[in-house]
């Protein structure tokens, strides 16, 4: 039996179908689909309707998510399939993940988490303002906080 030209070969130099095989046959079925090779079936016809509601649910995904500007890439000098990184702009930055879905899921995460710490960074604030807004309040008028009032209602 004689061997393939890919036997034995590395990752960067197997076949496509063998790197990405989901988005091989995503590719696949798309091109059937194209050229009316597909059968018009129940079946294939609830692959399609599938296939649009994922297409559909990526864009809104990729619209949802493109205000943040999270870049996703791998090592400059020796990429490795298995290790991601991402950046989110002035707020994080992290890897290596295993897939391009896993880090953007880690950044997701992560800005969410900033997210919530700074809003409870605000509401410490504003309950720190109250109390002293409280403090003020009950200060006699001579106490020469009155520029401080002033600042605060304005």
């Amino acid at each position: 039996m004689p061997l393939s030209p890919n036997a034995g070969c590395s990752w960067r130099s197997a076949p496509y179908e063998r790197r990405y095989p989901d988005e091989w046959w995503l590719a696949d079925f798309e091109r059937r689909l194209n050229d009316d090779r597909l059968l018009m079936g129940e079946e294939s016809l609830a692959l399609i309707a599938e296939l649009r509601r994922v297409h559909l649910e990526r864009n809104e995904l990729r619209a949802a998510l493109e205000p943040l500007q999270i870049r996703l890439s791998q090592h400059h000098y020796a990429p490795r399939p298995d290790e991601w990184f991402y950046v989110v702009p002035e707020i994080c930055d992290g890897g290596p993940c295993e897939s391009a879905a896993d880090a953007l899921r880690t950044a997701v995460q992560h800005v969410r988490w900033r997210a919530i710490e700074q809003r409870q960074e605000l509401d410490d604030m504003a309950q720190a303002y109250q109390e002293l807004r409280a403090k003020l309040d009950q200060a006699e008028g001579g106490d020469g906080l009155a520029p401080w009032r002033r600042a605060l209602d304005g």
